[in-house]
């Protein structure tokens, strides 16, 4: 049976049921009981019936090309509209369980659910891959042959739209569950109206569109995905790109996300490509653990629209993600921690390596405070002066001046001035103790030093 974890209301002062089916610990002191989403074993889903695997599926006529792979694994290149059609026979409610290898997916025009080159079906549970693909290029598991989903060079739809373009989408009413794999970002020449382009060498400044490696959509309640990898997503290399995401977890109540890492990167020690490592949005009660995101060319976690949710041990950066990528191109700096439109958000024990290039924004957590309010699964939520709570941070900046927690509350934000004033609530930084930690807060008149 499932154990139910509660998490610590900062509200009320007391512990909430937040979500079922993750491993609990004994609630101690201010700290929630996280607990810890277990790894998805491949073989035991299949024996146990709640899955199938991805040969089951196959059936002769579809068109994959097998050949090896330089590591000893396979790479797959599947023909025009065979993976979706394979993924299409996906009994209901069950999980599909992929072979290691390289997946190439070939689906020009990328047809599939508000442009995806992927759906998901509604009617399955889920994707896993064969083992945790690791944090980033530069630990790729070198002895594990991964589960790795990439879609060919250059099959997006060259069109100037300001809509959403994802590599791998699900929208679906069954409680899903994803593992276990590498999304692997390719170049695919993203046009914008002026002639540039968002790319390898291009330069994107007007029509921007979203591209994602995985994305999450008007999700179940409770979904989750954990120990995968997002790379090299289209967006950052050569100028500010359009908003570009290793993943998105979006109209989720309840989601969880363990162990999820993005790195913009295409190789170990190569240039950035990806803009923002992860985004959650509108989203509520939703709880991120133990994730990494870095080598991001602008924020590395964004919260979008989000109420009640809450991050343990969430990494952001590192030190090397802003030497040649952010001097060459001008970059403020990458990593931050973005919140947009929300409240209620506490994020506990996460590390930010914040570097500025010219310093002109010196945040290392942004924050806006308009007036705003959303509906998500019936519950209607509000941000309007909305709270934010940072406990047991770590902080590595070169901002300097004294205080290393820096949080910028945008005004005016979205052509609104903030709601922020000195007497409204201002975010709150301290330990797991109650011991309250010094920071600057900037909510429209200057930088002004708390606690």
């Amino acid at each position: 049976m499932p154990v139910e974890t509660r998490l610590w209301d900062t509200k009320s002062g007391g512990w909430l049921s937040r979500w079922a089916g993750a491993v609990s610990t004994p609630p101690g002191g201010l700290y929630p009981s996280f607990g810890t989403l277990p790894a998805l074993d491949p073989s035991a889903l299949v024996a146990s019936g709640d899955a199938v695997t991805w040969d089951s599926l196959k059936i002769t006529g579809d068109s994959i090309a097998v050949s090896t792979n330089p590591d000893g694994g396979y790479f797959y290149a599947y023909g025009e509209g065979t993976f979706q059609s394979i993924l299409n026979r996906c009994p209901s409610g069950k999980k599909v369980v992929f072979p290691p290898g390289i997946h190439e997916i070939n689906e020009p025009g990328w047809p599939n659910g508000d442009g995806a080159a992927v759906q998901v079906p509604k009617t399955c549970a889920g994707t896993i891959g064969n083992a945790p693909p690791g944090t980033g290029w530069d630990d790729l598991k070198p002895t594990t042959i991964r589960t790795t989903f990439r879609v060919k060079e250059n099959t997006a739809p060259l069109v100037n739209v300001a809509g959403g373009w994802f590599k791998w989408g699900y929208t679906g009413s069954l409680r899903a569950d994803f593992a276990n794999i590498h999304f692997e970002g390719t170049e695919q020449g993203m046009q914008t109206s002026d002639g540039g382009n968002i790319g390898q060498s291009g330069i994107a400044t007007t029509n921007h569109r979203l591209f994602t490696n995985f994305f999450g959509w008007n999700q179940a309640q409770g979904c989750t995905a954990r120990d995968c990898l997002s790379t090299g997503w289209s967006g950052a290399n050569g100028a500010p790109p359009g908003e570009t995401f290793g993943y998105e977890w979006y109209h989720s109540t309840g989601g969880v996300v363990a162990r999820l890492y993005s790195d913009g990167r295409r190789a170990s020690g190569g240039p950035i490509y990806g803009a923002v490592g992860f985004t959650l949005g509108d989203a509520v009660n939703c709880v991120a653990i133990d994730c990494y995101s870095h080598h991001n060319g602008f924020a590395g976690w964004v919260h979008y629209v989000t109420s009640g949710c809450q991050t343990y041990n969430v990494r952001l950066g590192d030190p090397t993600d802003h030497t040649t990528a952010h001097v060459t191109l001008n970059y403020t700096n990458g990593d931050w921690l973005n919140h947009e439109l929300t409240n209620g958000n506490v994020h506990y024990a996460p590390t930010l390596n914040c570097y500025a290039v010219n310093k002109a924004a010196k945040e290392s957590i942004s924050h806006s405070g308009r007036a705003f309010s959303f509906t998500q699964d019936g519950l209607t939520c509000d941000t309007t002066n909305g709270t934010l709570e940072i406990v047991d941070p770590t902080v590595v900046t070169n901002l300097g001046n004294g205080s290393e927690v820096w949080i910028s509350s945008w005004s005016p934000y979205d052509g609104q001035t903030s709601t922020y004033a000195d007497g409204a609530p201002r975010p709150i930084v301290r330990k797991s103790d109650g011991t309250l930690v010094p920071f600057r807060w900037n909510y429209g008149p200057g930088w002004v030093d708390y606690n």
